[in-house]
């Protein structure tokens, strides 16, 4: 069975977020018609997201297919082009070791006795600044009379930027994120900030009229900055402030990681550690190793692999699998152990969306090396084949 021309264009759209209602309804009629209309879905976006992430477990061989795939699919009308563009992923999967994909029996349908560990939501927790605490899940509705402020979570984020007024005494809210979420917030002054799992922000229900604009940062959380020449912008962390008049920009600060990352996308931002000041142009990123308390700003090819996150993309350049494994911990709620402490030192390329499974992400990885991994309960072993 094949995929109707017509649904395959609305599925194309869906993933791209460009569909129309009339056939979103379309889509979702196919679908309940028929289980096998589902898996044939299934299969579709999965090969579609190795053609648009271009999974480089092998980078070398993977990059020569991708170069293979892109020329192909430039020669072909639209019908054979998008034929022309499974095939060829078809065949990266097997180059690279992820045949696995398309065997049912060990993906597609999977095994119902093994454990499945749901990736991370939207999910947090709003601390007012009388002391209360507010769950807040996406999809909820939420009014909230706090110096005058309405915050409404529905779709999963918080708006602070209402009508102008007199702000009044300063009051502070603090967002915080547990393992396994994420949401994001309009700040009053019109900044949007995407929080990662884990973390949490503090900041003042108004900006004052005049002075900077501070807010207090542990984790993860990209930043794009509403300009206001008159008044920068400062992030603080632990052991640093990022200050900047309008621009957009990543820090990364967990408590509990060896080093601290912020990373320029756009504009321009100045991060003082300490009597230390360091300036950093587009796609640099500044890294400060905590234990030594020493900065170095280095240039990154791939400025997204540090900001994709916000984008439902889990994107590794190069990163050790400790790293790595870390990053899935925060997301999956789940604890990694290393029955081999060397594996630590694995790197990886790729990039996958970070709504799947987690058994998806550790298939790719299992399926392209000799690491296995064992789940028990939320309990990962890493460990050679």
């Amino acid at each position: 069975m094949e995929i109707p021309e017509l649904i395959e264009d609305i599925i194309e759209k869906t993933l791209q977020g460009k569909e129309s209602d009339f056939e979103r309804r379309q889509l979702d009629g196919w679908l309940q018609a028929s289980p096998e209309h589902r898996k044939l879905y299934r299969k579709f976006v999965k090969v579609y997201d190795l053609g648009r992430y271009a999974l480089k477990w092998n980078t070398i061989i993977v990059e020569s297919a991708w170069s293979n795939i892109t020329g192909r699919y430039l020669r072909v009308g639209r019908r054979r082009r998008r034929r022309a563009w499974f095939s060829v992923a078809a065949s990266l999967l097997v180059l690279v070791g992820l045949y696995f994909l398309f065997v049912p029996a060990s993906f597609v349908e999977r095994d119902p006795v093994v454990a499945v560990i749901p990736p991370g939501e939207s999910k947090a927790i709003l601390k007012l600044s009388d002391g209360r605490q507010l769950i807040l899940n996406k999809g909820m509705r939420l009014d909230i009379d706090d110096a005058e402020v309405k915050i409404d979570s529905l779709s999963g984020s918080l708006n602070y930027a209402v009508e102008s007024h007199d702000a009044g005494e300063m009051l502070f809210h603090e967002v915080l994120i547990p393992v396994g979420g994420e949401f994001h917030l309009i700040l009053s002054d019109g900044t949007l900030v995407y929080l990662n799992a884990a973390s949490r922000l503090r900041f003042p229900v108004h900006f004052p009229a005049n002075g900077p604009r501070e807010v207090m940062l542990v984790g993860e959380a990209y930043f794009d900055v509403e300009r206001d020449p008159s008044s920068p912008f400062v992030v603080h962390t632990q052991e640093m402030e990022v200050r900047v008049l309008g621009t957009d920009f990543n820090v990364m600060a967990y408590d509990d990681d060896a080093r601290v990352e912020v990373t320029l996308v756009h504009g321009e931002v100045s991060v003082l550690v300490g009597e230390e000041e360091r300036t950093l142009l587009p796609s640099q990123q500044l890294v400060m190793d905590r234990q030594k308390r020493v900065c170095s700003i280095k240039s990154v090819d791939k400025v997204d692999a540090y900001v994709n996150w916000k984008n439902g993309v889990l994107d590794f350049d190069a990163m050790p699998l400790d790293e790595l494994t870390a990053k899935l911990s925060r997301w999956y709620n789940v604890e990694f152990y290393f029955a081999d402490e060397r594996l630590k030192a694995l790197q990886f390329t790729g990039a996958v969306r970070k709504y799947e499974n987690i058994d998806y992400i550790l298939g790719l990885i299992g399926a392209t090396t000799d690491v296995v991994f064992e789940i028990d309960k939320n309990v990962i072993t890493v460990a050679n084949k």
